[in-house]
């Protein structure tokens, strides 16, 4: 009987593990081998839709917005029963075949790691302890009620809001809190107004987008009134100000940190050779590069933002899908050798899908292809994407119900 872990219930770890059930349902191999999903939350974070969340007005309730987010694993339609284990993961053993998770260890004879990454502030002074972070729904919510303390605090003046970080969460987050300000005001009936400002060490913004998309993106913050900052590299932060290594310093009452990732703490994940910001280098099936194969027992896959496959692959959630597959489609081929069954499978090549919706306003929806359509018609093509995606991993009853539910983000 081949036990199957997988470590994380992501976009990745959930496509893995739909794969592998349904490949071994249709080999009738549903009695003989046990997957397992081990995640720190029993909900499955839906997390295209925080910045929507984190923006929302606050007329909607903060349980409202949680719901509309975090999806329960229990609802994710398996074809074979897969046992979901809420527990953290701590340590890898992986020369012994076991991880170890804050509660028990789990034993394993394919291990899919997909914990995911974690914001990383780069050791800088102050700014994990005067600035906010945007990974997760607790997240979301904290900047949701730290906004309206603002708006609150400073009534008839003016609350500067400081997003670093212009890669795809801080620049949607910038567009799309900019053009809810008033809405946002209104919900909890202030009177003031809010500058935002988009803050980056880069001399562009969506590094991993066409020139075209990033100028047109500027262009269209600019026009809605968000100031960019950008080749200013953070040298520390105060509780007033950040303090630049190049530019003087810059006042603010509220900073959203939307900078950089890393992996989380788990012990003995230095075991694998390492890429961008540490993430475990791979290959396109999610096979980690291993400096020291004595170290490694039985097979072990790394997919989703925990992997790194090249500087090509910007983890969005359509990547971290085909990286899932791709790990559950190898681990049935090892079934099937295992099993003796035929099997004449031949891996497919990772096409990295880069392209994604960013909602910059009420007036622009963007592609990154470059394709600019207005923000009505952004969301619903948005909405139409994220159904399609409840389709695939709930019943249709559960998949319509929690689509309904995300209305709220979007009004």
């Amino acid at each position: 009987m081949a036990r199957i872990v997988i470590a994380g219930g992501g976009f990745a770890g959930i496509e893995a593990g739909r794969v592998i059930a349904r490949g071994l349902q249709l080999r009738g191999l549903k009695d003989k081998h046990s997957i397992t999903i081990i995640d720190k939350h029993p909900y499955h974070a839906f997390t295209p839709a925080l910045i929507p969340a984190s923006t929302t007005p606050m007329t909607v309730s903060d349980e409202a917005v949680r719901e509309a987010v975090c999806i329960p694993l229990s609802d994710i339609h398996f074809s074979i029963p897969v046992a979901i284990v809420t527990d953290e993961i701590v340590q890898l053993n992986v020369a012994w075949n076991s991880v170890v998770g804050k509660k028990k260890h789990y034993e394993y004879d394919y291990l899919i790691i997909a914990v995911g990454q974690e914001p990383t502030f780069y050791h800088l002074q102050g700014v994990q302890t005067h600035s906010l972070p945007l990974a997760t729904i607790e997240h979301a919510l904290a900047i949701r009620s730290e906004i309206a303390r603002q708006i609150q605090i400073h009534d008839t003046g003016q609350a500067r809001i400081v997003v670093v970080g212009g890669g795809p969460t801080g620049v949607e987050f910038a567009g799309l809190l900019r053009s809810r300000a008033r809405s946002f005001i209104r919900s909890i009936g202030g009177r003031c107004e809010l500058e935002v400002s988009l803050v980056d060490s880069g001399d562009c913004i969506l590094k991993m987008t066409r020139p075209s998309v990033q100028n047109r993106v500027t262009r269209i913050l600019k026009q809605m009134g968000v100031s960019m900052i950008q080749n200013a590299m953070i040298s520390h932060m105060t509780d007033q100000s950040i303090e630049f290594e190049n530019r003087g310093h810059m006042p603010f009452d509220m900073v959203v940190w939307g900078a950089g990732r890393a992996t989380p703490a788990v012990a003995n994940i230095e075991l694998f050779t390492h890429g961008r910001a540490g993430a475990i280098a791979t290959n396109e099936s999610g096979v980690p590069k291993i400096p020291n194969v004595e170290h490694i027992g039985r097979p072990v896959y790394a997919v989703g933002d925990i992997s790194y496959i090249s500087d090509n692959v910007a983890w969005v959630a359509p990547n971290a899908i085909t990286g899932g597959r791709h790990a559950g489609e190898h681990i049935l081929t090892h079934i099937d050798y295992a099993e003796r069954l035929p099997n004449d499978f031949v891996p497919r090549p990772f096409k990295a899908q880069n392209n994604s919706i960013f909602l910059l306003g009420t007036h622009t929806g963007v592609v990154t292809v470059p394709i600019f359509i207005p923000a009505r018609f952004g969301v619903l093509i948005r909405r139409l994407v994220d159904l399609r995606y409840f389709l695939g991993i709930m019943l249709p009853h559960k998949a319509w119900k929690q689509w309904r539910k995300m209305k709220v983000l979007y009004r």
